[in-house]
C-alpha cells in the first residue's frame, strides 16, 4: 500500500480517466454498430452477434488478466489494456472500412469482425481488474470503498459519454466515433505510462484461491 506516496493523488486521477476512458471505448460502438452494420450488409442478428461475442470475451478473460497483474505488477496489465484497445480498434474500423469500399462481402466481413472484436476484447478486459487492484493498494482501509466507488463512477460517466459523444460524431462520419475512442485509450495510456508508478511487488506472493465464475 502506498497512502502516503507524494504521486497518490496523481495516480487515484490516472486511474479515474483510464476508467473514463475505457467506459467511454465500451459503450461508443453502440450508437454506430446498427447502423455500419447495415452499410455492409448485415443483419441484426449478426450485428447483435459481434456484441455478444465480445461482451463474454470480457467475463472471461477479466479474472485471467486480474491475476497476471498479481505476478506482472498492475501497470503494465493496464498498459497492455489501454495500448491493445487502441491498436484492436483501429483493426476492427479497417475491415468495416474495407467492407464499405467493397472489398470485403458481408459473410467474410461478418468473420473478421467478430475476430478483430473479440482479439479487441480480450485485451480490453485486462483494464478493469489492474485498475481497480491498483486503486485498492494505493488506499488506505478507511479511503478504500471511496476509490473503488470513484472508480465505478468514471467507468460509469464514461459509458454515459459513449452513445451521447459517439451519436454526434457519427454526423461526421460512421468509423469517426472509433477512432475518437482510440484518441481518448492512447491519451490515457501515455498519462498511465509517464504519471502512474510502478508498485513495489510484494517479496511473499501468497498464492490466491481460484473464483468460480
Amino acid at each position: 500500500m502506498l497512502p502516503s506516496h507524494p504521486n497518490n493523488v496523481l495516480a487515484k486521477r490516472t486511474l479515474l480517466l483510464a476508467a473514463a476512458a475505457m467506459g467511454f471505448a465500451q459503450t461508443v460502438l453502440f450508437a454506430i454498430l446498427a447502423p455500419l452494420g447495415r452499410e455492409v450488409g448485415l443483419v441484426e442478428v449478426q450485428i447483435g452477434a459481434i456484441i455478444s461475442a465480445s461482451s463474454l470475451t470480457l467475463f472471461l478473460v477479466s479474472p485471467l488478466w486480474g491475476r497476471a497483474s498479481d505476478v506482472w505488477g498492475r501497470r503494465k496489465i493496464l498498459l497492455i489494456g489501454l495500448f491493445g484497445y487502441s491498436v484492436g480498434t483501429i483493426m476492427f474500423a479497417g475491415v468495416f472500412q474495407a467492407a464499405l469500399l467493397g472489398y470485403l462481402i458481408p459473410v467474410t466481413a461478418l468473420i473478421l469482425l467478430i475476430v478483430t472484436r473479440v482479439a479487441n476484447a480480450t485485451v480490453m478486459a485486462a483494464v478493469s481488474p489492474s485498475a481497480n487492484a491498483y486503486m485498492a493498494d494505493i488506499t488506505t482501509v478507511e479511503d478504500r470503498i471511496k476509490g473503488m466507488g470513484a472508480i465505478g463512477a468514471a467507468g460509469n460517466i464514461g459509458s454515459i459519454l459513449g452513445p451521447a459523444i459517439g451519436g454526434l460524431l457519427a454526423s461526421i462520419s460512421l468509423l469517426t466515433p472509433l477512432y475518437f475512442s482510440v484518441f481518448l485509450t492512447l491519451a490515457a495510456a501515455v498519462l498511465t505510462l509517464y504519471a502512474l508508478p510502478e508498485l513495489p511487488k510484494p517479496t511473499v506472493i501468497k498464492k490466491q484461491p481460484r473464483l468460480r465464475y
